[in-house]
C-alpha cells in the first residue's frame, strides 16, 4: 500500500503506473515539499510535507540530525522533522 508520500516529478506525473491516482488518497501528495536547496534535503517553513506523515508506532524517537522525531501533532514527511511549521 503507498501511504503517505509525496511524489514530484517536473513536467509528469508524481504517481504512474500502478500508483496512478494516488494522491491526494491515503495521505499521499504531489506537491513540491519545499527542500531549503541541494544539498540541505531540511524541510522550509510552510511544507506541505510539515506534519503530513504517518505516526506509526515503531518510529525511531529521533530524527537524522538527532532531533525529536515528532515535533508537532504528526510526524513529517522525510527522514527530518522540521523545526518550524
Amino acid at each position: 500500500m503507498v501511504r503517505d508520500n509525496d511524489a514530484i516529478s517536473q513536467g509528469a506525473a508524481g504517481f504512474g503506473g500502478t500508483c496512478a491516482g494516488m494522491s491526494g488518497h491515503r495521505g499521499n501528495v504531489s506537491a513540491d515539499p519545499m527542500f531549503v536547496g541541494a544539498p540541505n534535503y531540511h524541510l522550509q517553513a510552510g511544507s506541505p510535507c510539515i506534519d503530513a506523515g504517518f505516526n506509526a508506532p515503531d518510529l525511531p524517537a529521533r530524527d537524522i540530525d538527532g532531533d525529536a522525531r515528532i515535533i508537532g501533532p504528526t510526524v513529517d514527511m522525510g527522514v527530518d522533522e522540521a523545526l518550524t511549521g
